[in-house]
């Protein structure tokens, strides 16, 4: 692809065996406009013929001439190809037929094209393969590309100022890719669904966005985006998802929300939001998926107030509000106007709610899957039990309450399990211990310490932000958390939470666990105090290497104490408590900052 031959090559006679001399620049290159089958002039019968109309030769050396149409086709190939280079193409996880000159680009590795006649890419579809590097601005400059998907890669863009460029681009996803600005996509006029979720905004909404008139969809979850959204989204009033989960938002939920006249998606999940539930959010019709749960987490009392009743909503089929702080009753009202022929997931679980459900608490619909445990319901209307198995209520839960009754809607006052509800793998057990399963649909027979106790420890040490935290605060069973180890019973006899990067300080609840036999948080920037240690009376193993503790202070109350590893800290001597933990048997004190003399009191742990 040579756009240019220096005139002096052309003198060089005796070049080509004496071919430059006959023939001149056409021996070394037929220029553009002209061909040849070996792309020159190599003998009097072998000239650079002139291309015919409608087509045509870009540089010296073509060995045939081309449509318009096959000019473009090659074109994109040398963008596709810088791509490849650019993003080093050679080690991804995935490159099938890619630089491949014999096979289409429309049969490369995540490339789509237009047709199947037209070799023209539509689409990219990169995610999650290995690529790594500067994006080049020329893939912007693919003609016909609507759709591209670099998720998951180790990449960046030196700017996207060229984006807009890409006339036709409407799918852009860019989640997982650590940017920290996004400048330039307000060029993107096209763009219709943006995907820009897991990267590392510092604090700060990307204002770009709000260029970007006929954005429909906008991923922005798990970001930490500020305290507020801007107003100036309900600008943007084509939108119909709208999704910012774990964004750290605090505050009330804005009311400009609910003045999306075609917002059917609300996604507000994992943030600080207080307050109730804007008025005109609860009646923009056009709604069907509300997700405001757990707001409590990441600290907060979370959403309050009496509990609306959805009732303006005909479309609403999902309804996650659980774990927040929500207090009254489940109106006879309640989604009055939802599509009771359709399938509805409401989730009002670990909230405040109380008094009886009704005989006319949703009445009327056949298909629906209703989560209530953990509330203060102190009674279900027999008029709903008696009738369990009528063709009205028996899909209720997936099927259960066919089955199982009322039962399987909440367990009965004095009856529990981990789900609060009875299913086709879980009885509701027998609960005799004084002042719990006081109501219906109680989780746990005081169980529920091992929860509330780890809850606190995932809120006190930054537990969203962990490297892994698959199961904290979503499973209902805390034996399926990582790093958390039950028996038999359930009952949690160890934690390991070893680099996880935790932070802050470590609550002292975690003694209130009866078996905690281990607790290993070691190679985490926490602060740990060891007052009510007393209470772990099963706790044999502490391993807090790596810590930057610099105090032991209570620890001497664990009488039941066997090992303890405090490898790599700032201790700067042999902390005296450690000679009152008479049945310590493995003490790891290596790298710290201790000096002077070892007291004969070590001498008393036999």
């Amino acid at each position: 692809r040579f756009s240019d031959l220096a005139s002096g090559l052309c003198k060089k006679d005796a070049w080509l065996n004496g071919g430059v001399g006959d023939f001149k620049c056409d021996a070394i290159l037929c220029p553009p406009n002209t061909y040849a089958q070996y792309g020159r002039q190599a003998s009097s019968d072998e000239e650079c013929h002139s291309c015919e109309d409608g087509s045509s030769s870009s540089y010296y050396g073509s060995f045939e001439c081309l449509t318009s149409e096959d000019q473009d086709t090659e074109e994109e190939i040398l963008i596709l190809e810088s791509l490849y280079q650019a993003l080093g193409g050679s080690s991804w996880t995935i490159d099938t037929n890619w630089m491949d000159s014999d096979v289409s680009i429309c049969q490369w590795k995540g490339v789509t094209c237009t047709s199947a006649s037209a070799e023209s890419v539509q689409s990219i579809n990169l995610a999650s393969n290995g690529l790594h590097g500067i994006v080049p601005s020329e893939i912007f400059n693919l003609p016909n590309l609507e759709e591209l998907n670099l998720e998951n890669n180790g990449i960046t863009f030196e700017n996207l100022s060229s984006i807009g460029q890409a006339t036709r681009l409407k799918y852009f996803n860019i989640d997982a890719i650590g940017v920290s600005s996004i400048s330039g996509i307000e060029n993107a006029l096209s763009l219709t669904l943006l995907h820009a979720r897991y990267n590392n905004f510092k604090g700060t909404f990307p204002e770009e966005v709000l260029s970007l008139k006929n954005l429909e969809v906008l991923y922005l979850s798990n970001n930490q985006i500020g305290e507020q959204l801007p107003n100036a989204i309900s600008d943007l009033n084509k939108m119909v998802y709208l999704e910012c989960e774990n964004c750290g938002l605090k505050g009330a939920i804005p009311s400009w929300i609910g003045d999306l006249s075609k917002l059917e998606f609300i996604g507000f999940h994992g943030n600080s939001l207080t307050g109730g539930i804007p008025s005109n959010i609860l009646s923009r019709t056009s709604l069907e998926h509300i997700d405001f749960s757990d707001q409590i987490t990441r600290g907060g009392e979370g959403l309050q107030g009496d509990l609306p009743d959805f009732s303006n909503l005909p479309n609403l089929s999902e309804l996650y509000l659980n774990k927040n702080s929500f207090s009254g009753s489940l109106s006879s009202e309640f989604l009055k106007e939802g599509d009771k022929s359709s399938h509805i997931k409401i989730d009002l679980r670990d909230n405040k709610i109380a008094g009886p459900i009704s005989s006319g608490t949703f009445s009327g619909f056949s298909d629906i899957t209703i989560l209530l445990a953990d509330n203060q319901i102190s009674e279900i209307s027999s008029s709903i039990c008696d009738n369990y198995n009528s063709t009205d209520i028996s899909s209720w839960n997936e099927g259960e309450v066919g089955n199982f009754g009322c039962d399987s809607l909440l367990c009965p006052i004095g009856y529990y399990n981990v789900l609060g509800r009875k299913t086709s793998e879980m009885e509701c057990g027998t609960c005799d211990i004084e002042n719990y399963a006081t109501y219906f649909g109680s989780t746990d027979c005081g169980e529920n310490l091992q929860k509330e106790t780890l809850s606190a420890l995932f809120v006190a040490l930054d537990g969203p932000d962990w490297k892994d935290k698959n199961g904290w605060m979503a499973a209902d069973d805390v034996c399926q958390w990582f790093g958390v180890t039950c028996d038999e019973q359930k009952r949690v006899t160890e934690i390991k939470l070893d680099d996880n990067n935790l932070k802050g300080v470590v609550p002292g609840e975690i003694y209130n666990l009866p078996l905690l036999n281990t607790l290993s948080l070691k190679t985490n920037e926490i602060v740990v105090n060891f007052g009510g240690i007393e209470n772990a009376a099963s706790l044999e193993t502490i391993k807090l290497s790596e810590t930057k503790l610099t105090s032991l202070d209570g620890i001497s109350k664990l009488k039941t104490l066997k090992s303890i590893h405090l490898t790599g800290n700032k201790l700067q001597s042999i902390p005296g408590e450690i000679y009152s933990l008479t049945s310590l048997k493995s003490l790891f004190l290596n790298y710290n900052e201790i000096s002077g003399n070892i007291s004969s009191k070590i001498g008393q742990l036999t």
